[in-house]
């Protein structure tokens, strides 16, 4: 019993040692057979691969890299595809003929295809740096400069290139200086201006609590801002006891406040005449000084004295006190 025993277990030892032996044997095949492949791809078969590797990532910039490096490694270079041609005339006429910036970006469209064609040749890094530069897309130019000093060029060509990616750093320097110090005048601007605009709500009081009410929208324009009126007036009187809404007709499109927007912080108010009820019913006259105050501290309330034409009275003008309110 136990020798039948002891003669099954060894069977089994023998026939799970015997799996995995072969199981090593085909996997060691395997690779053999794997590395012998790599070893038997010729340069252009692995080249032709990294090219439809590259159509499929073409920001794969590390391939692009190892594509340009191995072409210049192969002897003679391949030659140049006559569609990639193509597109380098094409590329090339829009280039001589580009007046404006998407005239050279037109250029560059170009060469970009023939960069999918043959994306080894230095040539057209080279064309692409000086037409992206001509374009003012600097980060392009510079990349595609980059590019071309991979294809190991001979020295007078490498030191120019060098000298071409320095010039363009510089002007990227400048360039973003720029940048930050337009977003800081923009937002001191803001700062100084920005709670101007929005939209606000215009009141006229008469006393007795009537009062004349509506919406403003203030917009910029430049170095200005225009209160415009966006709704009919409503009229709120309790002469006659309760109190009683009336919508007025006007000025409703009519601008009634105006701010020329000077240095650190100055504004220069003017207002216009406005006509309720008369005709026509809208702002009329020319812009003129305004007396303009600021009510409170946060710049939420301004009081302001214009003239208006009133219901019965529209041959002549009235003074009147409005105060705006920001809307929240």
């Amino acid at each position: 019993m136990r020798r039948d025993f002891d003669e099954q277990t060894g069977a089994i030892y023998m026939t799970y040692w015997t799996v995995l032996v072969l199981q090593m044997l085909v996997l060691t095949i395997a690779a053999g057979n794997f590395a012998a492949n790599a070893l038997a791809q010729s340069p252009r078969d692995q080249l032709k691969q990294m090219v439809e590797q590259l159509q499929k990532s073409p920001n794969d910039n590390a391939l692009r890299e190892k594509i340009i490096k191995l072409a210049q490694e192969m002897k003679p270079v391949p030659a140049v595809p006559e569609e990639a041609e193509r597109f380098e005339d094409r590329g090339q006429f829009a280039f001589k003929s580009a007046k404006l910036s998407t005239d050279f970006l037109d250029a560059a469209k170009e060469y970009e295809k023939a960069l999918v064609v043959a994306p080894w040749v230095p040539g057209y890094y080279s064309d692409l740096c000086t037409i992206y530069e001509k374009a003012g897309k600097l980060a392009e130019g510079k990349r595609n400069c980059e590019f071309f000093l991979m294809s190991a060029p001979p020295a007078h060509e490498a030191r120019d290139a060098r000298r071409r990616i320095a010039g363009i750093e510089f002007a990227i320097e400048k360039q973003s200086a720029a940048v930050e110090q337009e977003k800081a005048l923009q937002a001191k601007d803001y700062i100084e201006f920005g709670w101007l605009s929005g939209k606000w709500r215009l009141r006229q009081d008469y006393g007795q609590g009537n009062y004349l009410e509506g919406s403003v929208t203030a917009a910029r324009s430049g170095n200005q801002v225009v209160f415009t009126v966006t709704s009919a007036m409503e009229y709120m009187t309790f002469w006659k006891g309760a109190g009683q809404a009336q919508k007025v007709g006007g000025p409703a499109g009519s601008q009634i406040l105006r701010a020329s927007l000077g240095s650190v912080g100055a504004i220069e108010w003017e207002s216009r005449d406005v006509a309720f009820a008369c005709s026509p019913s809208a702002s009329t006259g020319k812009w003129g000084p305004a007396q303009v105050a600021l009510a409170d501290s946060k710049r939420q309330v301004i009081r302001f004295n214009a003239r208006a034409f009133w219901y019965n009275i529209c041959d002549r003008a009235e003074a009147a006190s409005y105060t705006l309110t920001k809307s929240s």
